[in-house]
């Protein structure tokens, strides 16, 4: 009997060890998901931020090889030529069998009037440019996970709403069926409180799907394969510091990636065109070689082979060339003031932007606080009119009305929140700023 007893204890723990190892992981598959971890998941899996990094690499390289000029060039020659006919100069047979040559030259720009230093200096602001695009993406690459989460949080929201609306109507079935226990309830007020039920149930499923949605989103936003098991935390969220409209419009005056950028595309513009007006200007240069050849008859001995160096300044001037190069001057002088006149727009849509953008903020945060205690008012007001309809002082019409009220105000509740965050992000993203400063 005892062995028996022992047997069944150790197929029971066996069998428990099993389903533990079972749902262990899918316990483990469980992320609580914090809004500045997502912005750092986000920042390490973007795309568009690694296409910039490869870009600004790119620009490295050009910056380089435009430095590569003003060094000396330097390049060796060989040859060796086998001739089985003798090679024929001016009419007549040279006995040449073998010819070898090599030699070594040597090239270095002395003055090109301005032409080398624009063209530095264009690729040194191509790099500076590069990098001041980074930042703009980033700025922008952190307000769409913003309101990736924000929406997460959007259709968390609606779904417990719809949720807490199913539940209320089922409360109100109950109530209907303990005042006519051991009776026979009114059959229109039983069909009216089924029919809530039945399409409240649609929208519950609805809404999941929405908030799967949102999480699918945001999933893929942050580099993350799964999902389902994912859940955001508010904690981050609650800790937003307050906006000022001071602080913001002095940021944006100096600090914003965009402003920079602008700046720098002036910058480079600007030396693109001391690049091309200078292509109209000479250029010397310095060469200097040493050859080392010779030919014979039959194979070549070292006494057949001889040295010879030489020396000398080389002066290039593009007279003309059809106009090409005066024209690429005018356009990077064109580009230079479209720069220009697009930083001006910027800074004046930027502070009309950020303006209203503030204005709204403002009103959606005042509207949030009355949301709230409006929502407390219609809690309570439906809260007495269940109290009243169990006790039989009211009518089910006025329950109706009170939970389609407290419904709505609950949605609009939901609404005004996201509403608020996505300004919040927005005002971020108006002002250039980024999570190491906007939390």
């Amino acid at each position: 009997m005892s062995l028996k007893l022992f047997g069944s204890v150790g197929v029971f723990i066996i069998r428990l060890s099993l389903l533990i190892l079972i749902a262990f992981p899918a316990m483990a598959q469980t992320r609580v998901l914090g809004l500045n971890e997502a912005l750092e998941l986000a920042k390490k899996n973007s795309e568009d931020l690694k296409l910039k990094k490869v870009d600004t690499q790119k620009r490295s390289q050009q910056y380089d090889e435009a430095f590569g000029t003003v060094l000396p060039q330097v390049s060796v020659e060989a040859s060796y030529q086998r001739y089985f006919k003798q090679p024929v100069f001016f009419g007549n047979r040279i006995p040449i069998q073998d010819q070898v040559q090599s030699g070594i030259v040597v090239n270095q720009l002395l003055w090109a009037f301005g032409r080398v230093g624009s063209s530095l200096e264009a690729a040194k602001a191509a790099v500076e440019l590069v990098k001041h695009e980074k930042e703009y993406t980033l700025v922008q690459v952190e307000y769409s996970t913003r309101l990736a989460y924000y929406s997460v949080l959007f259709a968390k929201d609606q779904l417990e709403v719809a949720k807490k609306n199913l539940e209320n109507s089922q409360e109100n079935l109950r109530i209907l069926e303990r005042k006519f226990r051991g009776g026979r309830p009114p059959q229109s007020d039983l069909l009216r409180l089924r029919s809530d039920i039945a399409s409240q149930a649609p929208m519950v499923r609805t809404a999941k799907s929405q908030y799967d949605q949102a999480r699918m989103t945001l999933a893929q936003v942050c580099g993350l394969s799964d999902y389902e098991n994912i859940k955001i935390n508010t904690a981050d969220i609650d800790r937003m510091t307050q906006l000022s409209r001071n602080a913001l419009a002095s940021e944006l005056k100096k600090d914003h990636p965009k402003i920079k950028l602008l700046k720098e595309q002036i910058h480079y513009s600007e030396k693109v065109a001391d690049s091309m007006s200078a292509a109209n200007l000479p250029t010397i240069n310095l060469t200097a070689g040493y050859n080392y050849a010779g030919a014979s008859t039959s194979t070549i001995a070292g006494e057949d082979l001889f040295d010879s160096s030489y020396a000398a300044l080389s002066l290039q001037w593009n007279l003309w060339d059809g106009g090409s190069t005066r024209a690429k001057y005018k356009q990077s002088v064109s580009d230079r003031m479209a720069a220009e006149l697009q930083l001006a727009k910027e800074k004046e849509q930027l502070n009309l932007s950020l303006s209203k953008k503030f204005n709204d903020y403002v009103t959606l945060k005042e509207n949030l606080d009355e949301t709230k205690s409006a929502v407390k008012l219609a809690e309570r007001s439906f809260a007495i009119s269940q109290k009243r309809f169990s006790s039989g002082q009211t009518a089910i019409t006025e329950i109706n009305t009170n939970q389609f009220s407290l419904n709505q105000i609950r949605l609009n509740l939901a609404n005004i929140r996201y509403q608020l965050l996505s300004t919040h992000a927005e005002i971020e993203m108006i002002a250039g700023r980024t999570s190491e400063n906007s939390l």
